[in-house]
């Protein structure tokens, strides 16, 4: 016959136990809490970092490793874009106007404290009820809980801008050559690029064919605008895609 337990209490029944049994199971159940929490922050983030990753792509040409600017909750990667400097003010101020999906007013208080100084920005985050999910203002709860992403460079401008006088190709970048529909009202102009042609090259390509004044048209495919200094592989064209033009009054 074995030992007889003299601890009479449910085994679902802590306070009933030992104070031994009790001081060993604690530490346990936080460790594990602990290791629950930190998994579920670690999903959080990366979920963060592939959303930020789709919204910088076609502006952020190169993540400086190891190089950071700005300061607390403003400090993000230092980075370079191959847009000139006009450009990515654009694509920049295109960014915050695009901006539909969560509440308007914390969309204007994010944008606020990106054209602000480090302290204050803090300060308007709190005093709104946002809070920065890994202390800064990439990404942050809003005070209802949703989720806001702000990429860097709506935060900090590059450390590098493109030139206006070559070609910005993305190193990854492969020459294709694909067949698009440019589209300017009524009308359908089926052509062939290649890739690498840049967003001024299909402008003008497209001008020619309508007989327009130069500096008149610009080039928009799935709601993206197509940038003059910006190559198509930028883009995500693929074959049959439409390019649809819009006159500039």
């Amino acid at each position: 016959m074995g030992c007889m337990h003299s601890d009479s209490s449910e085994p679902g029944d802590v306070a009933n136990r030992p104070r031994s049994h009790q001081r060993m199971e604690q530490p346990s159940r936080a460790l594990r809490n602990g290791a629950r929490q930190g998994e579920a922050q670690r999903e959080i983030s990366s979920v963060i970092e592939a959303q930020l990753k789709e919204i910088e792509e076609r502006i952020v040409s190169k993540i400086i490793e190891g190089s950071f600017v700005g300061m607390g909750i403003k400090r993000t990667p230092a980075y370079e874009t191959n847009l000139v400097e006009t450009e990515f003010n654009e694509a920049r101020e295109k960014f915050w106007k695009s901006r539909t999906q969560g509440n308007a007013a914390t969309w204007g208080l994010l944008k606020l404290a990106c054209e602000t100084d480090e302290e204050t920005a803090a300060a308007m985050v709190k005093e709104h009820g946002a809070v920065p999910v890994n202390g800064t203002l990439r990404a942050c709860y809003g005070p209802s809980g949703e989720l806001y992403c702000v990429p860097i460079y709506a935060i900090n401008p590059p450390e590098k801008y493109g030139s206006s006088n070559a070609i910005s190709i993305p190193e990854n970048a492969v020459e294709e050559i694909i067949k698009l529909k440019l589209v300017h009202m009524e009308k359908v102009f089926p052509v062939e690029v290649k890739t690498t042609m840049k967003g001024s090259e299909l402008k003008e390509m497209l001008r020619e064919k309508l007989g327009r004044p130069e500096g008149t048209l610009r080039l928009f495919s799935v709601g993206q605008e197509i940038l003059d200094n910006s190559p198509l592989s930028n883009y995500s064209l693929s074959n049959d895609f439409s390019v649809i033009s819009k006159i500039i009054k």
